[in-house]
C-alpha cells in the first residue's frame, strides 16, 4: 500500500492495520502517521487546503488522474489518497 489514507485506527499507532506483517515490518509507504487527513466531511472524502496529505505522496505508483479525473500532481508532489487537492 502506498500513498493511502487510513483513518480511525483504534489506538493511533497503525500496528493493527493490514499493511503490517506479523513480524511488524512495514510494507506501506507514503503516509503521515497520526495526522488528521482533514477530509471535507459528511461522506465527502476530498481533502481540505490544510491537509497534511497535500504534496506528501509519491508518484511511483500513483495514477496520473485522481478520483475526480484531475491531473496529478497539482502542487510540488502528488497528494496522499485518491483525491488530488485542487484549489
Amino acid at each position: 500500500i502506498t500513498d493511502s489514507i487510513i483513518q480511525n485506527d483504534d489506538d493511533g499507532d497503525f500496528t493493527d492495520a493490514p499493511f503490517f506483517t506479523a513480524s511488524g515490518t512495514t510494507v506501506a509507504s507514503g503516509f503521515v502517521s497520526g495526522d488528521d487527513p482533514w477530509f471535507v466531511g459528511s461522506g465527502d472524502y476530498h481533502i481540505q487546503t490544510f491537509s497534511p496529505a497535500i504534496d506528501n505522496g509519491s508518484a511511483t505508483y500513483a495514477p496520473s488522474l485522481d478520483i475526480d479525473g484531475q491531473s496529478r500532481p497539482q502542487g510540488a508532489a502528488d497528494d496522499i489518497g485518491a483525491d488530488e487537492y485542487y484549489p
